[in-house]
């Protein structure tokens, strides 16, 4: 471990080691980007409303991914029933408690002023923030690889196997996430597998213990896959390129996404900048000394194996990413990186000198309120000026008024509730969010995206059946030839006027929406 370096009296680095402080920012973290979302965005995002379609089947998996992200937005619904804004709640709960679970991590390794820097560092990750209001896979695996680790180290540290069940469950939960959370893990087990220190832990129960409890977890979504014969698998090749793949896309690639890491990584390093002008004093921060010597003595991990444990949980996903796209020559989304940065500002408190003078702490805490304001303006302006240049983002869809207009016209026709919303994925889910009824969505009108329906369902208890006219095409374009093949499918299908909704903006006067539609009666109503 490289000896820290402070010129900082106690008083001056008080208020960084207060946990009180960390929780503060994590609260201001909570409500702006619950709050921001939800006044400047009138309609969720992509990911949300699937996830919300998804969620409401409760199934073992889904033709994208695995199922926890969709029973998360799911249950916080029926906590909060349909508020938007619980889905911006949702998704700060996922970052701020990722967050928290790092800090703790860090205090098993740094003093409590580093380790709170270490999550403050945080803030300056792209995705921890901008991306946040549309909650996906990628951030609700946040908080459990941020579980994982914090467990591991404290099983590593000690004889109590809970600490190893704990760590399997978590483990177990993010793979339930997506898949890519194996980046992580996978590294995680090989390093306590390679590294003399580290690989003790075997001789005791610990291990095998996690090894099984995430198993467990993982038991009923690992039947579904089989059931399904891998179609999540299939699916996260194909959003990968693999049949795209050229022999140059093997250095092209990987090289490429090294790229993109070091930009997201670029505004933390930033932050980071005034702590690492080291003036070449190595003495110990007097508020810590005690502390860290107590712990130094009663240590159980050597000094290699924790600097190993450090880099391989803040280098090991990205460097499993790099290496596949080396291999296999794939096209690695950067987005899919997004839980990985999650330990790079203990990386960096560990691994550089710092120094915490009162002039580096006074312009690391500027640099922080600064970049911690200026991210929910930004997205705020993003939003709002979007529309201007002409382009409508998801977020000003009219989907509430979509809803409720074919929603009124089933209920004029018939006593019962609208039980099915058939279409592309993003207008079926729309309507299946805010519709009245929350009817069952039939995304993309096809059982392979959607087990739960099919078209027997849809023929056998109707519903309405949309789509979204390409935004390029003028509004009175002529039908879809889609449109035939549906009337194929279902032989009672009553064509609709055209409906054309204005985006819901505060500026500009982008392209409305429009949308075909038709209603299918329930088949009891048919004779």
């Amino acid at each position: 471990m490289t000896e820290l370096e402070t010129t900082a009296p106690p008083s001056d680095t008080g208020r960084l080691a207060n946990p009180r402080t960390l929780g503060l920012v994590l609260l201001a973290h909570l409500v702006l980007w619950t709050l921001v979302p939800t006044l400047v965005s009138p309609n969720l995002p992509l990911d949300v409303v699937e996830a919300l379609a998804w969620g409401r089947e409760w199934e073992l998996g889904y033709a994208k991914h695995p199922p926890l992200s969709a029973w998360m937005a799911e249950a916080m619904t029926m906590v909060l029933g349909r508020q938007a804004w619980g889905m911006y709640l949702l998704s700060s709960l996922c970052v701020t408690g990722a967050i928290a679970l790092v800090y703790a991590t860090a205090r098993r390794f740094v003093d409590p002023t580093r380790a709170m820097v270490s999550a403050l560092l945080l803030e300056g990750i792209y995705y921890h923030n901008f991306t946040t209001p549309e909650f996906n896979v990628n951030i609700c695996i946040m908080p459990a690889l941020a579980g994982m680790a914090y467990a591991l180290v404290r099983g590593l540290t000690s004889r109590n196997v809970g600490w190893w069940a704990l760590s399997g469950v978590c483990a177990g939960l993010a793979v339930l996430g997506k898949y890519t959370a194996a980046m992580m893990i996978g590294p995680v087990v090989l390093i306590t597998l390679l590294h003399p220190d580290l690989r003790r832990c075997f001789r005791g129960p610990g291990p095998y213990v996690g090894l099984l409890v995430g198993g467990l977890v993982m038991t009923p979504h690992l039947w579904w896959i089989d059931q399904s014969s891998g179609q999540t698998l299939g699916y996260a090749t194909a959003r990968a390129g693999v049949e795209t793949v050229q022999w140059y896309d093997h250095a092209v690639r990987p090289l490429g996404f090294t790229a993109k890491m070091i930009g997201v990584s670029l505004p933390m390093l930033v932050l980071a900048w005034p702590l690492m002008q080291n003036k070449g004093k190595k003495v110990l921060d007097t508020l810590s000394r005690a502390q860290l010597e107590a712990e130094a003595s009663a240590a159980v991990l050597s000094p290699s194996a924790r600097c190993w444990l450090i880099r391989t949980l803040a280098l090991g996903g990205l460097a499993s990413f790099f290496l596949m796209a080396l291999v296999t020559g794939w096209k690695i989304r950067t987005m899919w990186a997004g839980p990985m940065f999650l330990f790079m500002g203990l990386l960096l408190m560990h691994a550089r000198p710092i120094t915490l003078s009162p002039i580096a702490l006074r312009r690391f805490g500027r640099l922080f309120v600064t970049l911690f304001l200026l991210t929910p303006i930004g997205y705020a302006g993003m939003v709002l000026l979007q529309p201007i240049s002409g382009e409508a983002k998801r977020v000003h869809f009219p989907g509430h008024e979509l809803a409720h207009t074919v929603s009124d016209a089933w209920h004029t026709r018939y006593d019962r509730p609208l039980p099915i919303a058939a279409g592309e994925i993003w207008v079926a889910s729309c309507v299946g969010y805010y519709a009245p009824d929350r009817p069952t969505a039939y995304l993309n009108v096809d059982p392979a995206g959607a087990a739960w329906c099919d078209d027997e369902r849809l023929n056998r208890e109707g519903g309405v059946l949309l789509h979204v006219l390409y935004k390029k095409l003028p509004v009175d374009a002529p039908p879809d030839e889609q449109w035939a093949d549906w009337e194929r499918r279902f032989p009672h299908l009553q064509r609709q006027d055209r409906l054309i909704l204005q985006q819901q903006t505060l500026f500009g006067d982008p392209k409305p929406a429009v949308i075909d539609w038709a209603i299918i009666p329930p088949a009891d109503m048919t004779n």
